[in-house]
Parts: structure tokens; sequence; C-alpha cells
């Protein structure tokens, strides 16, 4: 049946004849309605995996391992960039 519904289902769904200019109309709505939500859904997948991409980068940073030396050199670093910047 593809993503479209045919006239003659609709028919027998609502059990009412209605004009076929109407039928159309309907139908025509129902198939945008069902890109649009089509389209959604693609959206939704592609910021589901951009936000599985980013959490795994934070995680990776967090969680990275610097050996001790680094880490203290680092924060030496910091403490006399700080003292230079509150006494200058």
């Amino acid at each position: 049946m593809g993503s479209s519904i045919h006239i003659d289902v609709f028919n027998r769904f609502l059990g009412v004849s209605t004009p076929f200019s109407e039928q159309n109309r309907i139908v025509q709505k129902l198939d945008e309605l069902m890109q649009y939500c089509n389209e959604l859904e693609a959206s939704i997948k592609q910021s589901e995996s951009q936000n599985s991409t980013l959490l795994q980068q934070v995680l990776r940073e967090a969680l990275r391992k610097e050996p001790v030396e680094a880490r203290t050199a680092k924060s030496q670093k910091l403490k006399i960039a700080t003292q230079k910047v509150v006494y200058t």
C-alpha cells in the first residue's frame, strides 16, 4: 500500500460516500502529514545520534587519565598565572 492511503480503503473505513474531490483532498493532506512525520522521525534519530556522540566525548574527556606529574604541573602553572593576574 505504501505511504499513501488508497481511496477505496478510505471509503471502506468511513463507510460513507464523500465526493471524489474531497476524498482526494483528504488523502493529499494525510500524505503531507505522513511526510512530515517521517521528517520528524529522521530529525529525532539524527539528534539522538549527535547526543550519543557528544556524551561519549564528554565521558572520554572526564575519564581521561593524565599522569600525576602532568596534573601537578598544570596546577602549578595555574597558580602562578593566577598570582600574576592578582598582583599586576
